[in-house]
């Protein structure tokens, strides 16, 4: 049986907490909040919270080690998020993190997403190593986006 955290943040109705704040033991405020500095309201800061518990804990220990998350909460307003065809997607929601990984490492974290009932995997594995990463979701999806989806980034 799995370890899984029990600790519970408060709860804010508009989330404005310190960067250094333990969301989960392994994950802070800073590192899950949008990057562009817009508010994060509570039902994706909600969601958040249930991802690092549940999927990202138990990821991580699967995984022996730091996962470096480079992207977690968006804004609808948020730059990645504005140009999308079908609107925001899951990041918007608090659904979905990517991890700064690549080689052997992106595979071994792949197989153990997939473990973890990950609904949306995708991979960026070209360019600068400081840009590759795997994006995971836990997106149930809508009409345009299907879930489970696997994909891959081409620029």
């Amino acid at each position: 049986m799995s370890e899984t955290p029990t600790r519970i943040p408060p709860h804010p109705g508009v989330v404005d907490l310190q960067d250094n704040y333990e969301v989960t033991p392994h994950f802070t405020f800073g590192e899950l909040k949008d990057r562009e500095g817009h508010v994060m309201p509570a039902r994706p800061y909600e969601n958040l919270v249930w991802l690092c518990l549940y999927k990202l804990e138990p990821i991580r220990k699967a995984f022996g080690g730091p996962l470096r998350i480079t992207s977690a909460y968006r804004a609808p307003q948020h730059s990645a998020e504005r140009g999308k065809k079908h609107g925001p997607g899951a990041h918007t929601r608090g659904l979905a993190v990517d991890i700064r990984v690549y080689g052997h490492h992106a595979r071994r974290l792949v197989r153990i997403a997939l473990d973890h009932d990950v609904m949306g995997l995708f991979i960026k594995q070209h360019g600068p190593h400081d840009r590759r990463f795997v994006h995971l979701d836990w997106w149930e999806g809508d009409e345009n986006r299907p879930r489970p989806w696997l994909g891959t980034y081409s620029k």
